[in-house]
């Protein structure tokens, strides 16, 4: 079986506050000593999706808002920006676009099975499970890549 390349990939982050001062090397500048000062933040849950998630959605423009809502969850945000309501956001259009019969499920498998997968509707019963699991925990933030 060949080997598909991520298509999307989902993480949960959270604020991280070192137990105790860390340093980092730099080979420039030496050490540097990282505190909860510093804004840091761990990754506590990922998710690599090798499946366009939105290969069921034949109108161009459900498409294209679906993915200009994900690209507000770029990790190249800052993690204010990236709260789970943003996420929520997603979810709310993705199901009014399955609701509105804008989705169909597309062929998956591999050899001799193959079943029809609604990707966009596994996704959105993925991230209503990930906010509710998440909703109530301090300095969470998500990103997609």
């Amino acid at each position: 079986m060949a080997e598909t390349s991520i298509q999307f990939h989902l993480s949960i982050w959270r604020d991280y506050a070192p137990s105790h001062p860390v340093a980092l090397r730099d080979e420039d500048a030496g050490f540097q000593v990282v505190t909860s000062e510093h804004h840091l933040q761990a990754e506590v849950y990922s998710w690599p999706l090798r499946q366009d998630p939105f290969a069921g959605i034949s109108k161009k423009e459900i498409r294209d808002d679906l993915q200009a809502l994900l690209a507000k969850l770029d990790v190249s945000r800052p993690p204010a920006d990236r709260s789970l309501a943003v996420l929520g956001d997603f979810v709310a259009a993705g199901e009014k676009a399955i609701k509105d019969g804008e989705v169909i499920s597309v062929p998956l498998g591999s050899g001799d099975t193959t079943v029809g997968v609604n990707s966009l509707l596994a996704l959105v019963l993925l991230l209503k499970w990930l906010i509710q699991c998440f909703k109530d925990r301090p300095g969470i933030s998500v990103s997609i890549r």
